[in-house]
C-alpha cells in the first residue's frame, strides 16, 4: 500500500476514488507506517507482526501516542477501523470490475485462452474465483499485480489454470501468497510448476534434514529418469527444483504464522546446509569424471565449506546470498603433493559455487560470497 500516501489526492481529483474514500486511505496509511516505524524500532529488527504480550501492545500504544490505562485498546480499535475502512474500499473498487481486471489480464498475457471455445469458459470461471479472493486477500493490488506475473509465467499452459479449477482452495491460497510477498510470488511466476506439491498437503511443516534428503534424492532419480542430457545437468536441475520448492514451503509456512521467525530461519538455513553438501557432492562427482585427484588429495586430504555471517549464525533470510571459506589439509604431503593438493581443492571450490550458482531452465540456487577468505577476491 505504499502509493497511497503521495498518490492520493492525484487518485481522487482524477475521480479514480471519491474524496472521502481517498482520505481514508491516506489517513490509514499514515497510521499503519507510523505503527510500522515503532515496531521496528524494538530491537532494530525489521518485522510486520504487532506482538502478542500484553505489555508489548501497552508499549506500543503508548509510542504511537496512546495515553491511560486503556492505551492498548485504543490503539487497537482505531487500528481496526483504518482496516475495515480499507477493506470497504477495496471491495467496492472490485466488486466493480474485479472480474473483468482480470479478464483483462489473461487478454494481455494469454489471448489464445479467449480466443478458444474450449478454454474461455476456463479462465472466465477462475478470473471470478480470483476476483473474490482477491477481494478478501490483504492488498488487494499487489495480489492483483502479483497476478499479473503469474500469468504472464504460465501463459497459455492451460494445464495449471485447470488444476487450479479442480483445486479451488488453491485460489485462496495464492491470492493470499500473492497479497503478502512479492519474493515467493515472483518464485511461482518463474516456476509455476512448483503449485502443484507445494500445496498437496498444507498440513506439511518444517522438514527435519533426514527428510529434506530424502526428498532431494527422489527428485534426483525422478530427473535421471526423464534423460535427455548429462547426468551433472539432471542434478543440477534436481537441486533448484529441491531449493525452490523447500523455500516456498518455509514461505507459506511463515506467512501463514504456522512457524516462528527462528524457525523460518532456521528452516531457511537447514535447507541451505543441505543443498551446499548435495552440491559439493555433485563438484566432487565432476571433477572425478574429469580425472582422479592428486595422491596427496586421494589419501588423507580434507576440504572443508565453513559458513559465516548469517548462514554460521543459523539467521539466513529469504534471498541471502552464502557467506562461505574454503578450507584444505592433505597433511603428510610434499611440496609438490601440497601444490598439487592446492590446485584440486581450488578447482573444487570453483566447481562448487558453479554449481550453485550457475542459472539452469529451472534458475539458481544461491550465490556464493567467499571474499571473507584471507586474500579476499584474488583468493
Amino acid at each position: 500500500m505504499g502509493w497511497i500516501g503521495p498518490k492520493m489526492p492525484a487518485v481522487s481529483q482524477v475521480g479514480v476514488l471519491p474524496a472521502d474514500a481517498a482520505d481514508a486511505l491516506r489517513r490509514a496509511y499514515a497510521f499503519l507506517r507510523r505503527t510500522e516505524n515503532r515496531l521496528q524500532m524494538v530491537g532494530e529488527r525489521q518485522t510486520h507482526r504487532l506482538p502478542e504480550a500484553a505489555a508489548d501492545l501497552t508499549r506500543l500504544a503508548r509510542a504511537l501516542g496512546f495515553r491511560g490505562a486503556e492505551a492498548a485498546a485504543a490503539c487497537a480499535a482505531e487500528l481496526e477501523g483504518h482496516r475495515q475502512r480499507i477493506r470497504t474500499i477495496f471491495a467496492a473498487l472490485f466488486a466493480v470490475d474485479g472480474t473483468q481486471r482480470l479478464l483483462d489480464l489473461f487478454q494481455r498475457n494469454a489471448p489464445q485462452l479467449l480466443a478458444q471455445p474450449t478454454t474461455r469458459g476456463l479462465v472466465e470461471q477462475l478470473a471470478g474465483q480470483f476476483a473474490r479472493a482477491i477481494e478478501a486477500s490483504p492488498d488487494g493490488e499487489r495480489a492483483l499485480n502479483n497476478l499479473d506475473r503469474f500469468i504472464r509465467g504460465v501463459g497459455s499452459r492451460s494445464f495449471y489454470y485447470a488444476l487450479l479449477l479442480d483445486r479451488p482452495e488453491l485460489v485462496a491460497r495464492l491470492a493470499a501468497l500473492f497479497a503478502a510477498s512479492e519474493y515467493l510470488s515472483g518464485y511461482l511466476a518463474t516456476h509455476p510448476r512448483l503449485i502443484e506439491p507445494i500445496f498437496s498437503d498444507p498440513t506439511v511443516l518444517l522438514l527435519p534434514r533426514a527428510a529434506l534428503r530424502a526428498a532431494l534424492a527422489r527428485l534426483r532419480v525422478d530427473q535421471a529418469a526423464q534423460g535427455g542430457g548429462e547426468a551433472s545437468e539432471g542434478d543440477l536441475d534436481a537441486l533448484r527444483l529441491f531449493h525452490h520448492r523447500e523455500l516456498v514451503n518455509i514461505g507459506l509456512l511463515d506467512l501463514a504464522d504456522k512457524i516462528t521467525a527462528t524457525e523460518a530461519e532456521t528452516g531457511l538455513t537447514e535447507l541451505a546446509e543441505v543443498c551446499v553438501e548435495a552440491g559439493l557432492d555433485v563438484a566432487t562427482r565432476e571433477l572425478t569424471r574429469r580425472g582422479p585427484a592428486p595422491a596427496a588429495a586421494a589419501a588423507a586430504g580434507e576440504f572443508l565449506v565453513v559458513a559465516m555471517g548469517k548462514l554460521a549464525s543459523r539467521e539466513l533470510t529469504y534471498g541471502s546470498d552464502l557467506d562461505v571459506i574454503f578450507l584444505y589439509d592433505a597433511p603428510g604431503a610434499d611440496d609438490v603433493g601440497m601444490l598439487e593438493a592446492q590446485e584440486h581443492y581450488a578447482r573444487l571450490a570453483q566447481k562448487l559455487i558453479w554449481v550453485l550458482q550457475t542459472r539452469t531452465s529451472e534458475g539458481a540456487c544461491y550465490q556464493i560470497d567467499a571474499r571473507l577468505r584471507p586474500s579476499g577476491n584474488q583468493g
